[in-house]
């Protein structure tokens, strides 16, 4: 016998010695829920009785097919091939010269949409389902460039066929046009925000703040169980002159973890930015915030 929880059907309370009519109503309002639950059904996969916790889940459908987004496994196999088929690393980070490509962004592997008219006539008229492909976004540093490559096509279950090619369909120059790399530009920025850290000073900073600064901690002005801690956040600089790409690491303040949640930083913004010159594929230089940043 069914579980009555797990059921889709339903039926509504009847008094205890019901009308014809209200037999009829009812007899009607079951039929009406179990069409409802028939068709629910064909889209929907049921849970298993033991599950912890009741879920459902959406069928693969034949847009999803051609139209869906790369699923982990098909991302990480075009990664796979395209550093394998071109050089390039697979994050800035991981560059073993200012010369090597890397896949850049953090849609640097993602679905490349086939054409409108082989979707229609594969959804509306029975035709051939298009292959699927991916769309990989490099940076080329030695050329000055990002370019965009389709690779593929791609085999069920996240492999690449072996018949794949990685063809460049577009290129954006000068490099200051790259993707925004928050992660990896934030890691090369990281000496250049300790050394304008250091060069302003505790005497301002501690003033200002107080003894949150980790860059300022070997001279003694850092307690961050007592203090909390100053982060920073890449924003970009949409004021860059033209040709020029500058990012700006805006700080926050990041409580104690004994007085506030690790969230809490959000509601902190400290009157410090530094702005970091990032046209070229190497850091160049750091400047300081114009008088108007300084706050304190």
């Amino acid at each position: 016998m069914s579980n009555p929880k797990d059921s889709l059907v339903f039926s509504p309370g009847r008094p205890l010695f019901p009308s014809a009519a209200a037999l009829l109503a009812s007899a009607l309002c079951g039929a009406a829920a179990a069409l409802v639950a028939q068709q629910v059904g064909s889209h929907l996969s049921r849970p298993t009785q033991d599950s912890a916790t009741p879920t459902a889940a959406f069928e693969h459908t034949r847009a999803a097919a051609v139209l869906g987004e790369l699923t982990p496994a098909e991302v990480s196999a075009v990664a796979r091939f395209f550093i394998t088929a071109t050089g390039a690393a697979a994050r800035r980070g991981l560059v073993a010269n200012t010369s090597q490509p890397w896949i850049a962004g953090p849609s640097g592997v993602e679905l490349f949409a086939p054409p409108k008219s082989d979707v229609l006539a594969y959804l509306d008229d029975g035709g051939a389902q298009p292959p699927r492909h991916a769309r990989v976004t490099a940076v080329l540093p030695s050329e000055g460039a990002t370019a965009e490559y389709r690779v593929g096509p791609l085999l069920p279950g996240g492999v690449v066929a072996p018949s794949a090619t990685v063809e460049e369909v577009a290129r954006v120059t000068p490099l200051s046009k790259r993707p925004t790399e928050p992660g990896a530009d934030a890691a090369l920025a990281a000496p250049l925000l300790d050394a304008t850290l250091r060069a302003i000073g505790g005497e301002i900073l501690h003033g200002a703040m107080g003894p949150i600064f980790p860059a300022l901690a070997p001279a003694g002005g850092f307690d961050r169980e007592a203090r909390g801690e100053a982060i920073s956040m890449m924003v970009n600089d949409a004021l860059s002159p033209t040709g020029q790409r500058y990012d700006i690491y805006r700080f926050q303040w990041l409580p104690p973890r004994r007085v506030s949640s690790l969230e809490s930083f959000w509601l902190h913004p400290l009157p410090l930015r530094i702005r970091v010159n990032a046209t070229a594929a190497v850091l160049a230089a750091a400047r300081h915030p114009p008088p108007s940043a300084w706050d304190a």
